[in-house]
């Protein structure tokens, strides 16, 4: 049985003590038939939980496991002579967990984790039931609280450095975009995408994804407040519910086409600057190459502040790194001039 238990992960070795322990009480004499019995698959029932608990807080090595499976295997939890081994067991595993300090995952980790995982069969209505349950409980975080202040109020700060220090008026004429409160939305999309493409790189994983929904939960209360007042003004309703999902469906796409063509070529790029901010509409190809000048360079600016300044300060003023354009053309020139004369 130990050669199979090898062959599986750490959780699974305890999985091999249920039939041991359920022929243990099948078998022992000691029981006071069913109340004992129940109490005792009770006792082990929890000591099964914890330990599963335990093992995904603490690394515990492997053959620490095995050892603590064999040891309860051969154990009968009816008898006294077990509850002490199982209790200082439980609180040596709980002072590990408490002392044992982890490496923080980082982000891709947890995206490949994710990735990796089978698809649940559970409808689609229940797995978001479940994740806003485990939000809200705060299942599973191992932030510090005062480093969830820390970034609760970075995420404040930097929703409003995205929507409001910016010069709106000076990019809607260098891109070509007309003054409405769409445009306003895109370009606050624009800015806050290019927050999170430089936190996602500093930050581990709990601690983006908590800034990340608190950055996105203060837009849109704040999207909603903004149309609000101007429904007020014009007498019409702009939080009906196919407005708000088109913004959302929006937002979602520019985050992740963002992405794509960031990492892609300018052509790349150009589609997904074409499909999210000018949304497929006739458009000056000189602008659209000006909003991806501005992209590049602003997210090659945001790399050279230091990561402790963005979350306290915020972004006092949105700058860009300015290429060398003209010694690229002239490296350019000499390389055909070179070509030319062999």
């Amino acid at each position: 049985m130990l050669s199979n238990m090898k062959r599986d992960s750490r959780l699974s070795y305890i999985e091999y003590i249920s039939p041991s322990v359920v022929g243990s009480l099948a078998s022992s004499k000691s029981c006071f038939l069913i109340p004992l019995s129940a109490l005792t698959f009770f006792v082990y029932r929890w000591t099964l939980s914890m330990l599963r608990s335990i093992v995904r807080i603490v690394d515990i090595p492997g053959g620490a496991i095995i050892s603590t499976a064999v040891r309860l295997r051969n154990c009968v939890l009816s008898s006294p002579s077990c509850a002490p081994f199982t209790r200082s067991m439980l609180s040596t595993s709980a002072r590990l967990a408490t002392k044992e300090i982890t490496r923080p995952e980082l982000l891709d980790e947890r995206v490949n984790a994710i990735l990796a995982q089978p698809p649940s069969r559970l409808p689609r209505t229940v797995q978001r039931l479940i994740a806003g349950i485990k939000a809200k409980m705060g299942s599973g975080s191992a932030i510090d609280p005062e480093l969830k202040v820390l970034l609760d109020r970075a995420s404040a700060q930097l929703y409003y450095d995205c929507a409001n220090n910016y010069p709106y008026i000076k990019l809607c004429e260098a891109f070509g975009l007309p003054d409405y409160v769409s445009t306003w939305f895109k370009l606050t999309l624009m800015h806050i995408w290019m927050v999170l493409m430089r936190l996602h790189v500093s930050l581990e994983a709990e601690a983006y994804l908590r800034l990340r929904n608190g950055l996105l939960a203060t837009m849109w209360l704040d999207v909603d407040k903004r149309l609000e007042i101007i429904g007020e003004e014009i007498r019409q309703t702009l939080t009906t519910y196919s407005d708000v999902k088109h913004m959302h469906g929006l937002h979602l796409q520019t985050l992740l086409e963002y992405d794509e063509g960031f990492l892609s070529e300018d052509t790349v790029l150009a589609g997904a600057v074409w499909r999210c901010l000018y949304l497929q509409r006739t458009c000056d190809p000189i602008h659209v190459s000006r909003v991806i000048l501005y992209m590049r360079s602003t997210v090659a600016y945001l790399d050279t502040l230091d990561l402790n300044d963005i979350l306290v300060d915020g972004i006092k003023e949105w700058k860009t790194v300015k290429p060398m354009i003209g010694k690229v053309r002239d490296e350019r020139k000499q390389k055909k001039a070179v070509v030319g004369s062999m």
